[in-house]
C-alpha cells in the first residue's frame, strides 16, 4: 500500500516532463519527447497466487505537426510479452485542448513501432487505428471525466498470447494550435495476476442525419445478443457532440410478452464523458437492446450529419461488461458482431489440470454423503459459473412397459438427490437436491433467472423448480399415464425457455412433436413433426434469429422452424445421430454427434458456409455422450491471459473403467500454449468467485474557481457528487454557448489513479452498487 501511494506522485511528475523516481526500484526514467511511456513497478496482492509486479504505462502523443483543426492523432505502445490485465485508466488531458480520447486494443496497430521510430505518431482521421488482428475499443474519455478503475476481479486481457498485444490511443484535438508542452493521452495500470472475470465493451454507434428546427429528434440503434455467456453490465459511457440531450439504453423486458421495455441506463452527454456505474444488469442470450440518442436541433439552420468533426454529430454508447471470457463487440445490423469466434482449427483437449474429479458413477458424491448418483444424463452452466448436472442413480430405459403405451413399471421415485451443483474446476459436489421427485431424468435447463426445468422421461413429466429445489410447476400425467393429448406427454426429452418465461417441450420419443406453453403452463401452440422425424431428442431456440432448432436423433438431422409461428425453414442433414444442441461462444448453434457403431464423437457447427465446421472429441467413443454445455475453463490454464472455454459432456455409460459420468475438454485455439504442470499447480483450482459489484470512479481535484463536488461544464457548473453523469438529471442547468466540448472555461484537470480502497482512505467518492445483484 505504501508503494501504491507513490505511483500517483510519480505520474504527476511525469505529466510535467520531470524525472520519475521510485525509491522502491532505485531507478530513474526521463520522459521522451515523442512519447511518454513510464513503467512504475510496485507490489500488488492477488488472491489467486503470490503477488507480482504491476505496471503503470503513460501513453501520450509526442511531437507532431497538425495542419488542420479537429485532428485525430494516434500513438501506440507494444505491450510486454507476459500476459497482463488492464484494470484502470486515467486521462492525461484537458477538454480545452482535447475533445475526446479513445483507447483501442490491437493485434497489430495501423502503424507499428520500429527501431528507427519506436514511438510512432500518425494522423488517424477516418482511418483504421489497427492493422491485422483484433481491434477493440477499451475506453473512452471526454469533457474532463475522472479516472476509471474496474471492479475487483475484473480486467482486460492484453499482452502475451492475448489478441491485444498493442494499445493505441486515439486523441481528437480541437485545434491545430496545440500548446507546446502538451502531451495528452492516458495512464494505464496493468497486473500480471489471473483474475476470474474478463472485461469487455459493447459498442453502439449509429449513422444518421438530423433535420434542423426540432427540439427532440430520436436516433435509435438496436441489436440482439446471441452469445452463450451471461454478461454483467456495470458501467457505461455516452457520447454525442453539442446537440445531444440524452443517450439511453432500453431492453425488452423479461418475463413479459407484451413488448414492454425497461431502462438499463441513461446518461447526459454534456456531462464529463467517462464510464459511469450503472445498476447491475445481466445481458442474456436473446436480449434485445436499443440505444437511443435525443438531439435538439432547434437552433440549427442546416441539416446535420453523423461524422468525426465537432461540427458533425455522433450517437454512441459504450457499455462496459464482464463475463468469463472477453466480450468485445459492436452493434451492426441486427446482431452484435465480434472477432472472437470459435475457429475451425481450435483443438478439443481433454482437461489437463489433474484436479478434475467429478463423482464416479458407481459411488456416492465425493464430498456429500448419499446414495449412488449413477450416470449423468444432462448438464447446464449457471449464471454464477457453477456446473449443474442431473443423474439417474442406476436406472435406465429397461423399466418402460412397451405393451402398455410406454408406461413406467416402477412405483417408487428415485430416493436419491440426483440434481447436483458442481464446482466447474474440480467437479466437487457443492449441493444436491431432488430426492423423491423423479423416475428417469433426461435433460436439465436453467432459465438464467433462477428457474430449473427438469424433463422426466420416465414419469412423462416436465417440472420447474427454483435453484433451492422447491417445486414450482408440474406438467404431464405421471409415470403410469403417457399420452398424446394436450395435457399428456410420452417420454419427453427437453424443455427450452424463452425470455418472456414461455417454454417449449420436446415430446420426444413417442409423439414426435413440440409444444409451447405459457410461463404458467397453459398450452399455446403445438407442432406435429413428420413421421420420418424419429426421436425429437433436443430443441434449442435462437430468439435473435427467430429460429427453433429441433434435433431428430435417429434421422440424423436438425429441422429449423420459425420461432413464433413454427413455420418450416429447412432441414440440416448430418452424418451421425444428433444427441444435443448448444450455443457456440459467439452465437450460433452447435450439435453433438455420435454413433454407437464406433464413429468419433464430434461437435458440428450448423451456421455458416459449407463444408461445416467439425471438432473431434477424443475418448468419448464408449462413454455414450448424451448432453454437452460450454463454460469457463480453469484459471490455472490461462493465468492472466484470455480465459479459455471448457466443454462439459454428460456420458450415460455406467462402466466405471471408461471414466466418470462427466468429461471436460478445453477449447485450445491454434497457436495457444498451455502452461506446464508446475504453473498449473501454482494457481490450482479456484473457488467460485463472488460477482463483482460496482465500479470505482475517482474524483479529480478541482481547479481554482470550482469548489469540491462541482464539475465545470461549458463555462458553467454542475453541482452534485461524482455520480452526476450516471443518470440524466433534468433539473441540472448548463450554461455556456452550446459549443459542446469546443468551449474550455477552466475544466477539471487530470488526476492520479487510485484503487477503491485508497479512494476511501482519502475521502474520495467510490461509486457503485453495494452488494446488490439486481436481476442476477
Amino acid at each position: 500500500p505504501h508503494a501504491m501511494r507513490h505511483a500517483p506522485h510519480a505520474m504527476r511528475h511525469a505529466r510535467r516532463g520531470a524525472p520519475v523516481t521510485s525509491k522502491h526500484q532505485h531507478m530513474q526514467l526521463r520522459l521522451p519527447a515523442a512519447l511518454a511511456v513510464v513503467l512504475v513497478v510496485v507490489a500488488l496482492g492477488c488472491c489467486c497466487r503470490p503477488a507480482h509486479a504491476q505496471h503503470i504505462i503513460n501513453l501520450t502523443i509526442g511531437d507532431y505537426e497538425m495542419r488542420n483543426d479537429d485532428a485525430y492523432l494516434c500513438t501506440t505502445v507494444a505491450l510486454p510479452d507476459e500476459p497482463l490485465k488492464l484494470t484502470s485508466v486515467a486521462p492525461l488531458a484537458d477538454m480545452a485542448i482535447v475533445h475526446h480520447i479513445l483507447l483501442f486494443g490491437c493485434g497489430v496497430p495501423a502503424v507499428s513501432p520500429t527501431a528507427e521510430n519506436p514511438r510512432p505518431v500518425w494522423d488517424c482521421l477516418m482511418t483504421p487505428v489497427c492493422g491485422s488482428g483484433q481491434s477493440n475499443v477499451l475506453y473512452g474519455w471526454g469533457r474532463n471525466a475522472p479516472p476509471t478503475s474496474l471492479p475487483a476481479g475484473v480486467g482486460f486481457s492484453v499482452g502475451g498470447q492475448a489478441g491485444m498485444r498493442y494499445i493505441v490511443a486515439q486523441v481528437h484535438y480541437l485545434s491545430k494550435e496545440r500548446p507546446e508542452a502538451d502531451h495528452s493521452g492516458v495512464s494505464l495500470t496493468l497486473h500480471p495476476d489471473p483474475l476470474p472475470y474478463e472485461a469487455g465493451v459493447v459498442t453502439f454507434a449509429a449513422a444518421f442525419h438530423l433535420q434542423p428546427g426540432s427540439d427532440s429528434t430520436l436516433v435509435p440503434n438496436t441489436c440482439c445478443y446471441r452469445g452463450y455467456q451471461p454478461l454483467h453490465m456495470f458501467a457505461a459511457r455516452v457520447h454525442t457532440h453539442a446537440l445531444g440531450r440524452s443517450v439511453f439504453m432500453d431492453r425488452q423486458a423479461r418475463g413479459r410478452g407484451d413488448g414492454a421495455t425497461e431502462r438499463v441506463h441513461e446518461g447526459d452527454p454534456q456531462l464529463p464523458q467517462a464510464f459511469y456505474p450503472t445498476s447491475h444488469h445481466l445481458m442474456l442470450p436473446g436480449d434485445v437492446l436499443t440505444v437511443t440518442c435525443d438531439f435538439n436541433t432547434s437552433t440549427t439552420q442546416t441539416r446535420v450529419h453523423a461524422g468525426s468533426s465537432h461540427d458533425d454529430e455522433m450517437c454512441n454508447m459504450y457499455m462496459m461488461v464482464y463475463g468469463w471470457h472477453p466480450a468485445i463487440s459492436y452493434c451492426h445490423g441486427r446482431y452484435f458482431q465480434s472477432e472472437q469466434r470459435l475457429a475451425r482449427d481450435t483443438a478439443m483437449v481433454p482437461d489437463p489440470t489433474g484436479f478434475w474429479s467429478p463423482p464416479n458413477p458407481m459411488f456416492a458424491a465425493n464430498d456429500l454423503l448419499g446414495s449412488e448418483l449413477g450416470v449423468a444424463t444432462g448438464v447446464a452452466m449457471g449464471v454464477d459459473g457453477a456446473l449443474w448436472a442431473i443423474f439417474r442413480a442406476g436406472r435406465d430405459f429397461g423399466s418402460f412397459d412397451v405393451g402398455h403405451g410406454m408406461a413406467w413399471k416402477l412405483d417408487e421415485p428415485i430416493p436419491t438427490d440426483v440434481i447436483a451443483r458442481l464446482d466447474p474446476d474440480t467437479g466437487r459436489v457443492l449441493s444436491r437436491w431432488g430426492a423423491g421427485q423423479f423416475q428417469l431424468p433426461h435433460f436439465i435447463t436453467l432459465d438464467g433467472r433462477g428457474g430449473v426445468f427438469i424433463v422426466d422421461v420416465g414419469a412423462h413429466q416436465v417440472k420447474k423448480f427454483n435453484e433451492a429445489g422447491e417445486l414450482l410447476l408440474t406438467l404431464g400425467g405421471g409415470p403410469k399415464s403417457p399420452g398424446s393429448s394436450d395435457d399428456r406427454f410420452c417420454q419427453p426429452t427437453r424443455a427450452a425457455v424463452l425470455r418472456d418465461g414461455s417454454f417449449f417441450v420436446a415430446d420426444g420419443y413417442c409423439n414426435q412433436r413440440v409444444l409451447k406453453f405459457s410461463a404458467e403452463g397453459q398450452l399455446l401452440i403445438q407442432l406435429q413433426l413428420p413421421a420420418s422425424t424419429s426421436v425429437v431428442h433436443d430443441i434449442m431456440p435462437d430468439e435473435c434469429t427467430d429460429k427453433l432448432y429441433i434435433a431428430s436423433r435417429e434421422s440424423r438431422s436438425v429441422h429449423v422452424y420459425s420461432l413464433q409461428q413454427l413455420q418450416f425453414i429447412e432441414t440440416i442433414q448430418l452424418s451421425a445421430r444428433v444427441w444435443s444442441l448448444l450455443t457456440r461462444p459467439e452465437g450460433g448453434t452447435l450439435a453433438l454427434l455420435w454413433e454407437k457403431s464406433g464413429k468419433k464423437a464430434t461437435l458440428v457447427g450448423l451456421d455458416g458456409a459449407l463444408p461445416r465446421e467439425v471438432w473431434e472429441l477424443s475418448g468419448l467413443d464408449e462413454c455414450y455422450p448424451h448432453d454437452a454445455t460450454l463454460g469457463p475453463a480453469p484459471l490455472a490454464l490461462s493465468g492472466a491471459s484470455e480465459r479459455l472455454h471448457a466443454l462439459y459432456v454428460a456420458c450415460t455409460t455406467a462402466d466405471a473403467d471408461i471414466a466418470g459420468p462427466l468429461r471436460k475438454f478445453v477449447l485450445l485455439p491454434a497457436g495457444r500454449l498451455l502452461p506446464d504442470e508446475a504453473a498449473i499447480a501454482a494457481i490450482g483450482p479456484q473457488p467460485l468467485p463472488a460477482l463483482p459489484i460496482g465500479m470505482a470512479l475517482v474524483a479529480a481535484p478541482a481547479e481554482a474557481g470550482a469548489s469540491k463536488g462541482e464539475h465545470v461544464v461549458d463555462g458553467g457548473t454542475h453541482s452534485g457528487d461524482d455520480g452526476g453523469a450516471q443518470s440524466k438529471d433534468h433539473s441540472s442547468v448548463h450554461s455556456g454557448d452550446g459549443g459542446g466540448a469546443r468551449s474550455g472555461g477552466g475544466g477539471v484537470g487530470p488526476s492520479s489513479v487510485l484503487t477503491a480502497s485508497e479512494a476511501r482512505e482519502e475521502d474520495l467518492d467510490v461509486l457503485g452498487e453495494e452488494g446488490k445483484e439486481g436481476d442476477a
